[in-house]
């Protein structure tokens, strides 16, 4: 289980008052699956980007993402992983 309770999504979610998505992977996990499936420059593709966190993974492992959910107030509070990140809007 991703049970963590101290991250910088849930930080930002708390102090914007926003419920964080319940289903987190744990990052070394989506790694994994990054390097095994996909290589630096490629673009991954998640429809069930929920908090983002394969989003996110493919950042720091150097891929191109592209990312959406049906829920939109989840794609509200995944933004909050990239706020850092130059040229996000």
């Amino acid at each position: 289980a991703n049970t963590a309770s101290r991250s910088t999504y849930l930080d930002r979610c708390r102090a914007a008052g926003a419920a964080p998505h319940p289903a987190r992977m744990p990052p070394g996990l989506i790694d994994y699956f990054l390097r095994l499936c996909t290589t630096t420059g490629q673009t991954v593709a998640d429809p069930f980007a929920g908090s983002a966190e394969v989003l996110e993974r493919c950042l720091v492992h150097g891929r191109r993402f592209v990312g959406g959910d049906l829920a939109l107030h989840y794609l509200d509070t995944s933004a909050l992983r990239f706020v850092d990140v130059p040229g996000f809007r």
